[in-house]
């Protein structure tokens, strides 16, 4: 959401504060989304290679590599 022009280090932010150490898939899916803002493709395959609630988003991440954050999503 925070992803449009020049916000990308805001979108981090928010994302690295919605962490929980309590939830292991979240926090996997907030790493695989960090990483994919940064284009890191290892990180991204690395958070994003278990199983996860949010696999349907990472999936779409994933085949829209490349692309602005909102396109893919």
């Amino acid at each position: 959401m925070r992803d449009q022009p020049g916000d990308k280090d805001e979108a981090i932010d928010w994302m690295e504060k919605s962490r929980n150490n309590s939830d292991a898939q979240w926090d996997s899916y907030v790493n695989a989304t960090i990483a994919f803002l940064n284009n890191d493709i290892a990180s991204f395959e690395k958070h994003s290679e278990d199983e996860n609630y949010n696999k349907d988003i990472l999936d779409r991440l994933r085949k829209g590599w490349g692309r602005p954050y909102k396109e893919a999503y």
